[in-house]
């Protein structure tokens, strides 16, 4: 065998010239001191562009060990942000996105050291909400009994008073469960409307301070209106200061 020092092929024949570049030989090759799969390689690397090619492998190598880095540590940081944001909901007893956000964690980044803790988290909130929607079920059979009772509390004039037996008494239990309850925002309102009658009715009679008592009532009754309290600002203005 012979090694070409050209092109850096061998030869199996004994000529002198080789058979792929047709240049002569310079070097004889011992037969069985150099290994044919070593001569192999070196012929490969010594061919013309090889050790770009090798060396363009490489880098896009690194480059993309280096996008499987960057992807891992982007997952990492976006499933530390939804695991804070569980926590932040539990916090703030907001169970329902809570046990969203720890099922998403989960799912995201099931190999994280957190898992075990967003899945016993998951177990418990699963537990609360279904005993949260019993209860919320069984209070759900109480608001007919209290519209029954509000509405006997109208007839008798009760909106704000006694304590235990009145008019929004019983409008705010029935909101509080039930907080779109359309047959407890029609009372509010009726007795806003009431209040409201009861103020003119006083302002009409120059009865500072009986206004100023129906207002505070209504602000008792819709605490959020901003026309009730500036109202009662105006009027609040008008009582003179003693001197």
């Amino acid at each position: 065998m012979i090694l070409c020092s050209q092109c850096g092929t061998i030869n199996k024949d004994q000529s002198k010239v080789c058979i792929y570049c047709k240049k002569s030989f310079v070097k004889k090759v011992p037969p069985k001191k150099t290994s044919v799969v070593v001569n192999q390689l070196k012929a490969y690397y010594n061919r013309p562009g090889t050790p770009l090619k090798l060396a363009k492998l490489g880098m896009y190598m690194t480059a993309m060990a280096f996008i499987g880095y960057l992807f891992i540590a982007k997952n990492a940081l976006v499933g530390d942000a939804i695991y804070d944001r569980a926590e932040k909901f539990y916090n703030k007893a907001r169970y329902s996105e809570a046990l969203t956000c720890f099922e998403k964690y989960v799912q995201k980044c099931p190999d994280a050291d957190l898992v075990p803790l967003a899945q016993q988290k998951i177990a418990n909130l699963s537990y609360k909400l279904l005993a949260t929607a019993r209860e919320r079920k069984e209070n759900l059979k109480k608001i007919p009994n209290l519209l029954k009772k509000a509405h006997a509390a109208m007839n008798r004039q009760q909106l704000l008073h006694p304590v235990e037996d009145n008019v929004m008494n019983y409008v705010w239990q029935v909101l509080s469960i039930d907080p779109e309850n359309s047959d407890a925002a029609t009372i509010k309102e009726a007795v806003i409307y009431h209040l409201k009658e009861e103020a003119l009715k006083y302002r009409m009679a120059k009865d500072i301070f009986g206004t100023i008592r129906a207002y505070k009532k209504l602000m008792m009754v819709d605490p959020e209106n901003t026309n009730i309290f500036r109202d009662f600002q105006k009027v609040a203005a008008s009582v003179e200061k003693p001197n």
